[in-house]
């Protein structure tokens, strides 16, 4: 196996947030590949020593990426990098992202088609269970007027339609009455709206989202399974034009 490089050395940490730290350099190493799946890590008193903190944080800091699915342990062996695609889950999301996007706008956009089709995916099977519970839509619809009123109203601000949005999701998730279906689409949902380069490109044009909602309105009205995937079609639409433009985005300039 290989075994990990001296350059992990830092400056020593904040008591009071070391393990977090300690985590958060682990983590990163990882998912930005610089710890290969398979590199076994080196004893704790080392890794202690390194990170200029005491066993029981590296400790703490360890258990918490084994907790992720980023490292798995064997008597006799130590520590090891496992591949997060195979044993993590959406929780990560949110440091993958933040990884991606010190990479290259590349590699944060091919990061967030798979998080958009994943979307579709979870909103088509939210449209099934709609139509086979036929529930309380009432909800829904306040939350789409709430929108249309705050676009017809001038809104343009980004996070705040955003937060509209995201309501419009969580009510259609609950009127779902699927529990898992909530738990797998939460993570999805909270990343993408913390990602601000996507959320500028996803209001550009706020009517337009406003269109789109129309479409779901309709089917609402008069649900058809043979409707459906339309209605996501004209989502994946979008979700490339909005992947388009964070590509043709300008690169910010350096601060002189």
């Amino acid at each position: 196996m290989m075994a990990l490089s001296t350059d992990l050395a830092l400056a020593p940490f904040a008591p009071a947030s070391a393990v977090d730290l300690c985590a958060d350099q682990l983590r990163g190493r990882i998912l930005a590949g610089s710890l290969a799946v398979g590199t076994r890590l080196p004893p704790e008193r080392d890794l202690a020593a390194q990170f200029g903190v005491n066993r029981v944080t590296v400790r703490s800091a360890l258990a918490q990426l084994r907790t992720e699915g980023l490292l798995s342990v064997r008597q006799g062996r130590g520590y090891e990098v496992q591949d997060f695609q195979r044993e993590s889950g959406p929780t990560l999301l949110p440091s993958v992202l933040s990884v991606a996007r010190g990479r290259s706008r590349q590699e944060l956009a091919r990061w967030v088609t798979d998080m958009l089709a994943a979307r579709r995916h979870l909103a088509r099977a939210v449209l099934f269970e709609l139509l086979e519970r036929r529930p309380d839509i009432g909800p829904v619809l306040r939350a789409l007027d709430a929108f249309a009123d705050a676009v017809q109203a001038g809104t343009s601000d980004p996070r705040a339609l955003s937060a509209l949005d995201m309501e419009i999701l969580r009510s259609l998730l609950e009127a779902a009455g699927n529990r898992v279906l909530r738990l797998a689409f939460n993570p999805v949902l909270t990343t993408l709206a913390a990602l601000p380069e996507l959320e500028e490109q996803m209001y550009l044009a706020p009517e337009t989202n406003v269109l789109g909602y129309a479409l779901l309105r309709a089917w609402l009205a008069a649900p058809q399974r043979e409707a459906i995937e339309p209605l996501l079609e004209a989502l994946a639409e979008r979700d490339r034009e909005n992947v388009a433009r964070l590509l043709a985005r300008p690169t910010p300039e350096a601060p002189r």
